[in-house]
């Protein structure tokens, strides 16, 4: 999913299973949306962040090393059930200090995504050679071997839940998109990621909630 390889599934799936656009991954852009939906295209939360410099998804997790990509917080953000969202790696917390940061490797662990105040129980993300398993986001893996950039076999998952200290199997994922090892599961939604630009204005458009519906 997060390599510089082609398409991954189908459009007429593009909701309910793993899917990514190999011409949108590979389109310029400034502003992310991150939108947690039911499978459907029903929306139940999502914020937009303006990021730092604009670029593409491809070079941003072929050549992002610990990047914190976005400064003064989301720029929107849509909220209904509240349901979990405190232990959501995208919707929980806001504020100016609520950024995104890329490609977060620590020891022989690693997110593609993270928030940067809420992503680590204590406040702050795990630092460069700590292996303290607690960085959760989305794209996860507790054992992989970034000198050659080879994932683990048993210890990815896609989607991490907020929670406080764990290690290995003692950490509660999101969703059944894992390696194996991991025991303790739930979900809360699945997970879309749409890219826009700036406006004449210098501002991210607005988002809606239609905008998974393609409406």
């Amino acid at each position: 999913m997060w390599d510089n390889i082609s398409y991954v599934g189908s459009f007429s799936r593009a909701l309910s299973h793993d899917y990514k656009s190999f011409s949108i991954w590979s389109q310029q852009f400034q502003c992310l949306a991150v939108a947690r939906h039911n499978g459907s295209g029903i929306i139940d939360g999502l914020k937009v962040w303006k990021l730092n410099t604009r670029d593409t998804l491809s070079n941003h997790f072929q050549s992002s090393y610990r990047q914190v990509v976005t400064t003064g917080g989301p720029v929107q953000e849509i909220k209904y059930s509240n349901i979990n969202y405190d232990t959501d790696p995208i919707l929980a917390s806001s504020g100016s200090n609520n950024n995104l940061a890329f490609n977060w490797r620590y020891s022989n662990n690693g997110a593609r995504i993270v928030l940067t105040d809420v992503g680590h129980h204590s406040g702050t993300l795990s630092g460069e050679n700590v292996n303290d398993d607690d960085s959760h986001g989305i794209g996860n893996d507790l054992a992989c071997d970034h000198s050659n950039q080879v994932a683990s076999d048993k210890w990815w998952f896609d989607v991490g839940k907020l929670q406080g200290d764990c290690h290995g199997t003692s950490c509660t994922i999101l969703g059944t998109d894992q390696g194996g090892g991991y025991l303790q599961k739930t979900k809360y939604g699945n997970y879309a990621f749409l890219i826009g630009d700036l406006d004449s204005t210098g501002k991210c458009p607005i988002a809606t909630t239609e905008i998974l519906l393609g409406a």
